[in-house]
Formats: structure tokens, sequence, C-alpha cells
């Protein structure tokens, strides 16, 4: 799901998403880097928050 989505921002689609299917886990998937977007994504019922072009780091 990514933040900017036209009608509905991806943080209240996960959020509507999580009240009518509380099993699934929704991803942020965006190219928006601020961290009051990603403080805000987490707590909206997103599992993950992933920045587009960002390698994975163990």
């Amino acid at each position: 799901m990514d933040i900017g989505l036209p009608r509905l921002d991806g943080i209240a689609a996960i959020q509507r998403l999580k009240q009518e299917f509380p099993h699934i886990h929704g991803v942020i998937l965006t190219s928006h880097q601020s961290a009051l977007e990603a403080a805000a994504a987490l707590p909206s019922g997103a599992a993950a928050y992933c920045i587009k072009g960002e390698t994975v780091r163990s």
C-alpha cells in the first residue's frame, strides 16, 4: 500500500482494512521518507513500512 493513493491515503486505507479484516497484514511500500509518516503508519495497523529503493540490511 502506498501512502500517496489518489482517493484514500494508504494509512487510512490500512486502518479501514484492519477494521473490516483484522487478520490481514498490510505493508506500506512508498517513496515517502518522512519520519512522521512512518510513525503514523505503524499504529494505523501496518505490519511494516518499506521505502522503495532501499535495500534490506541484516
